[in-house]
């Protein structure tokens, strides 16, 4: 797969879709019920073999994060990140969009900040 680091893996209630009219369902409704679970294929199984061990965790997380400052974000580099967390309401856009990378990881509020302003080598 050539791709295979950039397809997120993805979790959904098989009971919802108990919830859909297949005539008219859309794949926008469905999308609304997924639950992002990793990066990727890979991610996820080391996460699950190393028992979600710190070092990999930190790595997955900053991967995480990443992906969401470029993907939902539009962030392309450091400079443009930086330039957005001087700015009261970008970065509480920037936070906002984080939510879920948070919530997932249990990273605190203190350490979402530090791991932002720590962008610069991982980006």
């Amino acid at each position: 797969m050539p791709e295979e680091e950039r397809c997120g893996i993805y979790q959904i209630d098989h009971e919802v879709l108990f919830d859909f009219d297949q005539d008219t369902v859309t794949p926008e409704k469905i999308d609304q019920r997924m639950k992002f679970v990793s990066e990727n294929l890979l991610t996820y199984l080391d996460e699950i073999l190393h028992d979600r061990d710190c070092d990999s965790l930190r790595k997955a997380s900053q991967k995480a994060v990443l992906r969401v400052l470029k993907e939902e974000c539009g962030l392309q580099n450091y400079e443009e990140l930086s330039d957005k967390i001087d700015d009261d309401q970008e970065f509480d856009k920037i936070i906002t969009a984080l939510k879920p990378v948070q919530k997932q990881y249990s990273i605190s509020d203190d350490d979402l900040e530090e791991m932002l302003w720590a962008a610069e080598y991982y980006f």
